[in-house]
């Protein structure tokens, strides 16, 4: 008879079942929707687990998502399902990101296992019961990046009666305003903190007759194909954050200059900070 323990899965629901995150059921959780997905695990050696799903939020919106990780010193293959409770998203954006888990997992004929996991940088919450089946056993210990897609649902919209059109005033700002955002080394994703940045942004800005262009840089360290692509990346990263905070994507243009404009004027090779930037100009629409 194999134990209850061993017959546990932290395949891919998501790498999640073994979680190692037990100290976030303190956490304060307000239950932002539900998920459902499905997923398969292969492993000679190192343990690869792919999976997709649906994300249901309160508001009846639904979002299409993709899960890719890895776990250590396993050999077997399974498939199985997941459904669970999300907590704590401010926007849907909050569900995405990375999420470890370490322990010890065997799936032989059907496996089952709960979780609690934490979102490392969001701090969104997961919760969810999944079902495997297959033969595979190994170790846990390894993560999962959940990457959210397009929507695939609105929430419903209650008819009411229009309100009558109010005109935009001409001009909102006498000039154009910039606005900087700082990277991280190398770093190209919107961290939580710059997401703060960017909810203050939205709050002084959304819905007013402005237009945003946003320009990212990269520091002296690298080659100028890399570093072009970086700013590029940064800069469509902060777009795409503007767009899923509310401002209309219309309204949003983004581009990189890698290493040209430095904000301070520096030899190659050359880390600093105040280099690795994004710049957000607002404008009166034309």
């Amino acid at each position: 008879m194999i134990p209850r323990s061993f017959v546990r899965s932290v395949s891919l629901v998501l790498l999640f079942a073994v979680a190692a995150c037990a100290g976030d059921r303190n956490t304060s959780r307000v239950q932002s929707g539900t998920y459902t997905m499905a997923y398969d695990n292969a492993a000679i050696g190192v343990g690869f687990h792919t999976g997709s799903g649906k994300l249901t939020l309160n508001d009846g919106s639904e979002y299409a998502f993709t899960a890719d990780g890895y776990s250590l010193a396993g050999i077997g293959y399974s498939v199985g399902t997941g459904t669970g409770k999300v907590y704590n998203l401010r926007i849907p954006a909050d569900f995405a990101g990375e999420y470890a888990a370490v322990g010890a997992a065997g799936v032989i004929g059907i496996g089952s296992g709960d979780f609690s996991l934490q979102n490392r940088s969001t701090g969104a919450i997961i919760e969810a019961d999944s079902k495997e089946s297959g033969l595979r056993v190994g170790l846990g210990g390894g993560f999962v990046t959940v990457k959210l897609g397009e929507r695939l649902k609105a929430p419903p919209v209650a008819a009411v009666e229009p309100a009558p059109a109010k005109p935009m005033p001409a001009a909102v700002v006498a000039k154009p305003t910039e606005l900087e955002i700082e990277f991280g080394f190398n770093k190209a994703r919107v961290s939580l903190a710059i997401g703060k940045q960017l909810d203050a942004i939205v709050a002084d800005w959304n819905g007013k007759p402005v237009t945003f262009v946003v320009v990212g840089h990269a520091d002296t360290v690298g080659t100028d194909k890399f570093n072009m692509g970086l700013s590029k990346a940064r800069a469509e990263n902060v777009k795409k954050a503007l767009v899923e905070r509310g401002i209309e994507a219309s309204r949003v243009t983004a581009r990189g200059v890698g290493q040209k404009d430095l904000a301070v004027a520096t030899p190659d090779e050359t880390r600093l900070r105040a280099n690795r930037r994004v710049v957000i100009t607002i404008s009166n629409a034309k």
